[in-house]
């Protein structure tokens, strides 16, 4: 039986004596429309008449426009398959965009600017963003399904367009064990009727032109899997570079640090700035105490007053100087806070950071105990050489500071009483004169020996 009920057959069974056409069939002109053929073992033309009027009827009952529309749209409809599968390419691109979103800059930006509120987890993943997706568009089953299905429509649409092509569609479509070469022929002239040949070419056209479409597709998706998979190579390294690893999670340092070298190296610059500062005031003091004068703040740092006599006691040796500070002394809690921040960040151990913040050291020190200790000590040995009798150079006997002390007064006082200046003793005459100066110079190199007259002053 053909798709539809041959009428024309129904009909013939019904009537005897009518033409049958059970051996021929219609043919078409390149435009699809019905022509004269021969009937099959008669050598005659299918002529109007009793037969073709079964044909008519065949052809009324059937209705070809509704057929013929139901073929159409079979082919239509894998057509309409086509334009589906161009549309998952959309989907596939953004599902890949999807996958593998990428941090803004500003997004990073403002994680390195305050790195203690960052999200360190989020951080990690994009330093080891690795692209997901995939490689080629061989790999998208959507474009692949897009090839098979253009390739299935453009064939589809082209049989329309000839006998032996709607014969091959009518078989595909509604084929079944027993449908026979004459039932297809009564099809085929329903789908003759129905003017498919001229519609087909409409088809044809829309697919050649989603073919076009699906290769312009193919050609941005493809450029969408390798501008998606660049970004995310090139987003990986700008996050690293940003924090300062490499690719081997080692921090970076030199020219090419992050945020984290760069935070150690502003910490060792603060470190040696510190340091610097503090030698430059050690030496400063030191320079003072070598000088025997200080100044009112230094002072009363120490616990002394100024104009103290010293003798020979060297204030510079009661002076030491301070160590070196170091990172726990010198980091601020937001320079260790931000380094700790960013090392979590980026995956990596702080071996930078103390454990923990300590005061500064003094800068320096000085044993003022020690120091007023041996200022008396030197006093008490002054004194004792003061009173003690020594040979002089000027003295014929053994006598002490003190006595030749006196001697001079005296001889002074003598002077004076004469009308000669107490003070000048070249101007001093008589037996004692010489004497008394050379007790002078004896008092004088004894004087200096301890240091006498040594001060520690205050520096203006």
């Amino acid at each position: 039986m053909p798709y539809f009920t041959d009428y024309a057959k129904k009909e013939d069974e019904e009537n005897p004596g009518q033409l049958q056409i059970s051996g021929a069939s219609p043919t078409t002109d390149s435009s699809g429309a019905i022509s004269q053929r021969t009937v099959a073992g008669s050598g005659k033309g299918l002529v109007t008449g009793s037969g073709y009027q079964n044909l008519d009827k065949y052809i009324q009952n059937n209705q070809p426009q509704a057929f013929g529309q139901q073929v159409l749209g079979k082919v239509g409809s894998e057509v309409g398959a086509v334009q589906g599968n161009l549309g998952k390419i959309g989907e596939a691109k953004t599902q890949i965009a999807s996958q593998n979103k990428t941090p803004e800059q500003a997004q990073l930006n403002a994680a390195i600017a305050n790195p203690v509120a960052a999200d360190a987890k989020a951080w990690q993943n994009w330093l080891n963003q690795q692209y997901q997706g995939p490689t080629a568009v061989s790999d998208v089953g959507a474009y692949n399904r897009l090839g098979s299905s253009t390739q299935k429509a453009q064939t589809s649409a082209g049989l329309l367009g000839n006998e032996a092509g709607r014969f091959s569609l009518l078989d595909t479509y509604f084929g079944r064990p027993n449908y026979n070469y004459g039932e297809k022929s009564l099809d085929n002239l329903l789908l003759q009727n129905a003017g498919v040949g001229r519609q087909s070419q409409g088809l044809q056209n829309q697919v050649t032109a989603l073919k076009t479409a699906g290769k312009e597709a193919g050609i941005g998706l493809q450029n969408a899997i390798t501008g998606t998979e660049q970004n995310v190579a090139q987003s990986r390294a700008n996050a690293r570079g940003l924090i300062g690893i490499d690719e081997n999670g080692q921090v970076i340092t030199g020219a090419n640090a992050g945020a984290i070298g760069k935070q150690w190296s502003a910490v060792d610059q603060q470190i040696a700035e510190a340091n610097a500062q503090r030698q430059a005031q050690q030496q400063e003091v030191l320079n003072n105490l070598q000088g025997h004068a200080l100044t009112a703040a230094q002072l009363k740092q120490f616990g002394l007053q100024g104009g103290e006599q010293i003798y020979n006691v060297d204030p510079s040796q009661y002076f030491t100087k301070g160590s070196d500070l170091n990172k726990s002394q010198v980091m601020s809690a937001n320079d260790l806070a931000r380094i700790r921040a960013l090392s979590q960040m980026a995956g990596v151990t702080d071996t930078y950071s103390p454990t923990e913040l300590t005061a500064k050291t003094d800068p320096y020190g000085f044993n003022t105990a020690q120091f007023k200790n041996d200022i008396a000590a030197a006093k008490a040995n002054y004194d004792r050489d003061w009173n003690t009798p020594v040979v002089t150079a000027g003295g014929p006997v053994p006598a002490s500071m003190a006595q030749l002390r006196d001697f001079v007064a005296n001889v002074a006082q003598a002077q004076a009483n004469v009308g000669r200046n107490p003070n000048d003793p070249s101007t001093w005459q008589g037996s004692n004169a010489e004497i008394a100066r050379s007790y002078i110079n004896d008092l004088n190199a004894f004087k200096a020996s301890h240091g006498l007259g040594n001060t520690l002053g205050r520096k203006v």
